[in-house]
């Protein structure tokens, strides 16, 4: 049973031994992990111009995909149980939702119970303990009449083997009759990759970093 419609990945998010099983990072990990966290004051002016690269790029990336999104809401952080409005990720769904032209339902979802991060696993855990960590975790708070018909983007900052994006999708699925789509700014690899050094010149620009 498909419960995903496809999960949008380009060159760009795939990031170099990001949180690999060493706890390693490549240059573009640490813009990702300033997307995770409320940012202090003095730093707030340069997260949002992080933020706005952030959404350029996406926009661009999902220039060349034909679908009309309805809806636009982030994954809860695992330590979550409210949504946290000044996180970086929140407001990135939020602009967002705005140039898509879709809602940024934060309510769409409920998190009943805090997780382990799944970043803090070991990447070679097995899998099905990384399910386990987060089954049940995330349910709908909307009716199925809402979700009807709807088309859903669902932001991430990380994806490591997808136990998250699954429990939303369970959680969202509708009996096949909503359409899910997700997109992670980077991804968790054992194969070492390329740094997008474009992806990695552009957050930088955005932000007037040399």
């Amino acid at each position: 049973m498909k419960k995903i419609a496809a999960i949008l990945y380009h060159s760009g998010y795939a990031l170099t031994d990001y949180y690999d099983k060493y706890g390693k990072g490549d240059d573009l990990s640490l813009f990702i992990i300033a997307m995770t966290k409320v940012p202090p004051a003095e730093y707030s002016q340069k997260v949002s111009l992080l933020i706005d690269g952030w959404l350029s790029w996406i926009m661009k990336e999902l220039s060349s995909i034909k679908v009309k999104f309805d809806i636009v809401i982030r994954a809860f952080g695992h330590d979550e149980l409210e949504y946290v409005y000044e996180k970086p990720m929140s407001v990135l769904a939020l602009k967002l939702a705005k140039e898509l032209g879709a809602e940024n339902r934060v309510d769409l979802i409920k998190k009943m119970t805090r997780t382990e991060s799944q970043k803090s696993l070991p990447y070679d855990f097995n899998v099905w303990r990384r399910k386990k960590n987060v089954e049940g975790s995330i349910i709908s708070n909307v009716s199925d009449e809402y979700l009807r018909g709807k088309t859903i983007l669902v932001l991430d900052d990380i994806k490591t083997t997808g136990s998250t994006l699954q429990s939303i999708a369970t959680a969202l699925y509708c009996n096949g009759q909503s359409k899910l789509y997700f997109l992670a700014l980077g991804e968790t690899t054992q194969t070492p990759k390329s740094t997008n050094i474009e992806l990695l010149t552009h957050l930088k620009n955005a932000m007037g970093l040399p």
